[in-house]
C-alpha cells in the first residue's frame, strides 16, 4: 500500500505527503475458498487465535461477514483485543467505501458471524457479549458452505479443524423501522449526488449534500455547529448498549466531513481533508484530517475515532458519549 499512500492529497492544500497513521489491516477482506490446482498444503503450524482473514458472504438481498477464532492460544484479553481490532478494521473499510465505487443500493450489511473452533472460557463468552455477539445454534444446512471455506483455509495453514465449530456467534448490524428505511433512502440519494467524488476531494460537500437531502426526507435543518451536531447524533446514532451499531456509509462519511466543517466554523484551528482514494487491492482509505493549532499540525483519524464513538458497542454502565461532548474532547482546546 506504500505506493498508493504516496498519492494521497489534502483538501485545500494539495500537499504531497503520505497518510502515515492508517490501519495496516485496511485491505480488501479475503474470502477463503477451495485450494487452487497444484496448491500444496503446508505442514502443521500453530494457528492464530483470531484468523486474520474475513469471509464476506452474499445473502439474498444482503451481505454479512464471517470471522473465526481458531483457538484460545492467548489470554482472553488478548484474543478479545485482536477480535475487536479486526471488527473495527472491517467496519471502517466498509464505511469508507467511496460513493462511486458501485453497489451502494445493493450492499446491505446484515451482521457478523463468528466461528469458534475451540472451547471458549466463560470470560471469553462474557467479552463476546460485550462486543455485541450472542451464541446461536450451528446448522449444517445453513452454515455448511462457510464451514467448508474455513476447512479449506485450515488446510492452507496446516491447521486441524473439527467437523463443525465448537460454538457459533452472531452480532447483527441492521436497524429496522421507518426511520432506518428513510435513512437508507438518504444514504442512496447522497451517494448518487456525490457521484465519483471521494471523501476529501471537495471538503464540505458530503455534509452539505446530506443536509439538503435530510431536510427533504426528515424535515431537519442542519447548520455548522454543535446544535446541529447534536441533532444528527439523535437522528443517526443508536444508543442500545452492548450491540454493534450501524450508520449507513454515506451518512458516516458526511458526518466525518461535518466535523471538519464545525471546526472551521468555530475557528478552532486550520483543518485539511485527506483525499481518500481507493487502493489497487480494493481497500478504501478512511476519513482523515490534518488539524493545525498552536502546537502545530497533527493528523486526526476522524473515521476511526467516530467509528469507536458511534458504531462499536458501549457498556451500559458507562453510557455512550454524546457527539457534542466527543467533539469537544477531540477538537476543542
Amino acid at each position: 500500500m506504500a505506493d498508493d499512500k504516496s498519492k494521497q492529497e489534502w483538501g485545500t492544500m494539495r500537499e504531497d505527503r503520505p497518510l502515515d497513521a492508517l490501519f495496516p489491516e485496511l485491505t480488501a477482506p479475503s474470502a477463503p475458498n477451495d485450494l487452487a490446482p497444484g496448491e500444496e498444503v503446508v505442514e502443521a503450524q500453530p494457528a492464530p487465535s483470531v484468523h486474520p482473514g474475513v469471509l464476506e458472504v452474499e445473502l439474498e438481498g444482503a451481505q454479512e461477514w464471517t470471522m473465526a477464532i481458531w483457538g484460545m492460544n492467548d489470554p482472553v484479553e488478548v484474543v478479545l483485543s485482536q477480535l475487536r481490532r479486526q471488527i473495527e478494521a472491517t467496519l471502517l473499510l466498509e464505511l469508507s467505501r467511496p460513493p462511486g465505487w458501485g453497489g451502494v443500493s445493493e450492499r446491505k450489511m446484515h451482521g457478523v458471524h463468528l466461528f469458534a473452533f475451540d472451547v471458549l472460557p466463560e470470560a471469553m463468552k462474557v467479552g463476546l457479549g460485550a462486543l455485541g455477539f450472542e451464541e446461536v445454534v450451528y446448522d449444517q444446512l445453513q452454515y455448511g458452505n462457510r464451514m467448508h471455506a474455513w476447512q479449506n483455509e485450515a488446510k492452507r495453514g496446516g491447521w486441524k479443524t473439527p467437523a463443525h465449530p465448537m460454538s457459533l456467534w452472531w452480532a447483527p448490524l441492521m436497524r429496522g423501522g421507518d426511520l432506518a428505511k428513510k435513512l437508507r433512502e438518504v444514504h442512496e440519494e447522497v451517494a448518487a449526488r456525490l457521484g465519483s467524488r471521494v471523501w476529501g476531494q471537495q471538503p464540505g460537500t458530503p455534509s452539505h449534500v446530506m443536509a439538503s437531502v435530510l431536510e427533504r426526507h426528515v424535515n431537519v435543518s442542519i447548520k455548522p455547529g454543535l446544535e446541529s451536531l447534536h441533532e444528527l447524533d439523535m437522528l443517526l446514532v443508536d444508543r442500545t448498549p452492548s450491540k454493534l451499531r450501524w450508520v449507513e456509509p454515506m451518512l458516516f462519511q458526511a458526518l466525518c466531513d461535518f466535523i471538519g466543517v464545525c471546526v472551521m466554523a468555530s475557528r478552532g484551528g486550520k483543518i485539511q481533508w485527506a483525499t481518500c482514494e481507493s487502493d489497487r487491492e480494493g481497500g478504501h482509505f478512511p476519513p482523515l484530517f490534518r488539524l493545525t493549532r498552536g502546537r502545530g499540525p497533527a493528523d486526526v483519524q476522524v473515521g476511526l475515532l467516530l467509528l469507536r464513538a458511534i458504531i462499536m458497542p458501549f457498556d451500559e454502565a458507562a453510557g455512550a458519549p454524546l457527539l457534542r461532548d466527543w467533539y469537544t474532547q477531540h477538537f476543542v482546546g
